[in-house]
C-alpha cells in the first residue's frame, strides 16, 4: 500500500469528519440565532405571546424557553456547544497540511517547490493564521470597536490586504483556502477566548450571587454575532476551491472580496427574514459581478486563421499539456485518477469534454493546474478555434 492510496483514504475520512463537525457547530449556531429572533419578536409580544416556540419532531413535542437565572441560582444540565467548534477547526487544519503540504505543494505554489520550501511555507502559514487572529482580536478590543462600521471596514481591509499578499506567493486556490482557514480560526477563537469566558462569568455570577462583568458579556455577544456572519462566507470559500474558474481568475482577489460581501448579505436574508429583503439586491448584484469577472476574456493579439484545425494537432497538444493528469492511468497521480471525472485517453473523450476545455483552459485559463506548464496564447487560440469549429475528429 503506497502513500497515494493511504492519503486518499485519509483525505476522505478527514473531510467527512470536518464536514460533520461543521454541521453540528454551525447548525447549533443557526438554531440559537433563530431562537433569538423568536424570543425578540415584537409581533409576538403585541399579541401577548412570550415568544416560546413549540417544536415538533418524530419523538414528540418540545417547548423551548429562555430565562436568566437569579442570584445564587445554580444551573443544572448545562450544555455548551464548544467541542464542535474545536473539532471543526482541528480537522480543518489537519486537512490543510495534508492536502497542501504533504501532497508536495502541487495545489500550493505556481512552481515546483523543494521540501525545505514546503517546511518554510508551512511555518509561514501557521504564523500568518495566528497573527491574523491576534490583529482581529486586538482591533475589536480597542476603542475602534465602539464604532462598529469603522471596525468592520478596518477588518475587511486588513483581510483583503492579507489575501492580496498571499496571491503574490500562492495559487488562487491556496489563497481561498488560506482566507477560509483564517476566518475559521477567527470563529473558533471567538468561541473559546471571548464567548465562553462570558458564559462562564455569567454562570459563576449566578451561582455566587454576584454581578457579572458587563464588558466581558458585551464582548462575547459581539463575537457571537461575528460568527453568525462569518459562517456563510467560510462555507462558500470551502466550496469554491473546487471551481477553478472562480479562484484561478486573474481577478480572483477582487472576486474574493465580492464573494465575502455577497454571503455576508445572505446571512441577513436567512436570519433577518422579511426585514432583510433589501439584502437580496446586494446578493444579486454581487453574484452578477462575480459571474462577469470570472467569465474569461476573449482571445486576442493572436493571428487567427479560418483554416480547419486538424485533430492530430489538438490531440498532440492535449497529450502534452493535459494527459499527464486527466487519464485513467495518469503519469502524475497527485490529483488522483481522472480528476474531476475528466479523461482525455481517447479521441471521443477529448470531443466529449470540448466545452470543458473551452471553459477551463481557454476562458478561465485555470488549467493545467499546479506546477504544470500552461499553454501559450497560440495554443489556447488553436484549441478555441478547434472547439468553435465543432470539435471535429479528423
Amino acid at each position: 500500500m503506497g502513500w497515494y492510496n493511504l492519503s486518499e483514504w485519509l483525505d476522505l475520512v478527514l473531510r467527512w469528519f470536518h464536514v460533520m463537525a461543521a454541521i453540528t457547530w454551525i447548525g447549533s449556531t443557526f438554531y440559537f440565532m433563530w431562537l433569538g429572533r423568536i424570543f425578540a419578536s415584537s409581533e409576538r409580544q403585541l399579541v401577548g405571546e412570550s415568544g416560546e416556540p413549540w417544536m415538533i419532531h418524530s419523538t414528540g413535542f418540545a417547548l423551548t424557553s429562555k430565562f436568566k437565572p437569579g442570584p445564587g441560582e445554580a444551573l443544572k444540565m448545562l450544555h455548551w456547544f464548544k467541542r464542535e467548534s474545536a473539532l471543526t477547526w482541528l480537522s480543518g487544519i489537519v486537512l490543510l497540511f495534508l492536502v497542501y503540504f504533504l501532497s508536495g505543494g502541487a495545489y500550493l505554489a505556481v512552481k515546483v517547490v523543494s521540501t525545505a520550501e514546503l517546511i518554510g511555507y508551512a511555518a509561514f502559514s501557521a504564523a500568518l493564521i495566528m497573527i491574523t487572529w491576534v490583529v482581529y482580536d486586538r482591533l475589536w478590543e480597542s476603542a475602534l470597536a465602539r464604532r462598529p462600521v469603522w471596525a468592520v471596514g478596518a477588518s475587511f481591509a486588513f483581510l483583503m490586504l492579507v489575501a492580496w499578499g498571499l496571491s503574490r506567493i500562492f495559487t488562487g486556490r491556496a489563497v481561498y483556502v488560506y482566507v477560509g482557514s483564517i476566518l475559521g480560526t477567527v470563529m473558533v477563537g471567538n468561541v473559546w477566548l471571548r464567548v465562553l469566558p462570558a458564559v462562564r462569568d455569567m454562570t459563576n455570577a449566578s451561582e455566587s450571587g454576584s454581578a457579572h462583568n458587563p464588558a466581558t458579556w458585551a464582548s462575547g455577544q459581539v463575537r457571537s454575532l461575528h460568527n453568525s456572519y462569518l459562517a456563510f462566507p467560510v462555507v462558500a470559500l470551502m466550496l469554491s476551491i473546487h471551481r477553478p474558474a472562480i479562484h484561478a481568475s486573474p481577478l480572483n482577489v477582487i472576486v474574493l472580496a465580492v464573494l465575502l460581501i455577497a454571503f455576508v448579505a445572505a446571512r441577513h436574508i436567512v436570519v433577518g427574514g422579511r426585514r432583510s429583503k433589501w439584502a437580496l439586491g446586494v446578493v444579486a448584484l454581487a453574484l452578477t459581478g462575480m459571474i462577469m469577472m470570472t467569465g474569461g476574456t476573449p482571445l486576442q493579439d493572436v493571428q487567427r486563421s479560418e483554416a480547419p484545425i486538424e485533430f492530430a494537432v489538438v490531440r498532440a497538444l492535449i497529450t502534452e499539456r493535459c494527459l499527464g493528469c486527466h487519464s485513467t492511468t495518469p503519469a502524475d497521480r497527485t490529483f488522483g485518477v481522472t480528476p474531476g471525472g475528466v479523461s482525455f485517453d481517447t479521441p471521443e473523450d477529448i470531443r466529449r469534454f470540448a466545452p470543458r476545455i473551452r471553459q477551463r483552459i481557454i476562458a478561465a485559463e485555470a488549467m493545467p493546474f499546479g506546477n504544470h506548464p500552461r499553454p501559450t496564447a497560440e495554443e489556447r487560440d488553436l484549441l478555441g478555434r478547434w472547439v468553435d469549429q465543432g470539435a471535429v475528429l479528423q
